[in-house]
């Protein structure tokens, strides 16, 4: 029922920013793609420690001074990496990492106009990926040694719909270009897609900087 909110809730948020829009003149007066690179920390749920990751992606914006919407694109080029460790002797025993690609809407209000724009954005729309769990020499060699085998594999992670909040500044360098600053905070779910798979809060949050390019 929840999942079901949200993406009615997504689906209506975008159509009407769309309808917005298209009901101002010039909208298409000044698209623009950004491409952006960062760094992000996860903020998981029941885990010892947080992962961190690095995101490249790219904004594809339209829009008036005041009001931008457009799609973005988000992958998380070097993943979340979390190490399971032994309890007493804090061996490493394997790591798991996760994938995370985002798709989805985003919009941006300007507070100001000028050469410093700050901004406050909003976003939602499609989180995909999968789970690489990796063992490590030692224990493939002591699972060997009891007569066991120990093998690395891979889950896929269902598709699932969240958002994210955030907000930034853009830098003016002229009317082609810029540079552009944002924090951005993801809130989705993840569940394995296998057979009573484990489901989990995959929060993270990401300081994003990119170069700006204005068609028109």
């Amino acid at each position: 029922m929840k999942k079901s909110t949200l993406k009615i809730f997504l689906i209506s948020f975008s159509v009407a920013c769309i309808l917005a829009s298209l009901t101002t003149e010039n909208i298409f007066a000044q698209p623009s793609l950004n491409i952006f690179t960062g760094y992000g920390m996860s903020s998981y749920e029941n885990v010892i420690s947080q992962a961190d990751y690095l995101p490249v992606g790219a904004q594809l914006m339209f829009g008036v001074p005041i009001f931008n919407f457009g799609i973005e694109a988000n992958y998380a080029a070097i993943p979340f990496i979390f190490n399971v460790k032994e309890d007493q002797t804090a061996k490493k025993l394997k790591e798991i990492k996760f994938n995370q690609l985002f798709i989805g809407s985003v919009v941006k209000i300007n507070f100001a106009e000028g050469n410093f724009i700050p901004f406050g954005r909003i976003g939602g729309g499609l989180y995909t990926g999968k789970e690489i769990v990796k063992w490590t020499e030692d224990e493939k060699k002591t699972a060997i040694e009891n007569g066991t085998t120990l093998q690395d594999y891979k889950v896929p992670l269902r598709n699932t719909v969240g958002f994210n909040i955030g907000g930034g500044f853009d830098f003016v360098i002229d009317k082609y270009s810029g540079f552009f600053f944002e924090y951005v905070y993801h809130m989705v779910s993840r569940k394995e897609n296998i057979q009573n798979g484990n489901s989990f809060k995959a929060n993270n949050w990401v300081i994003q900087a990119g170069y700006k390019i204005n068609f028109l």
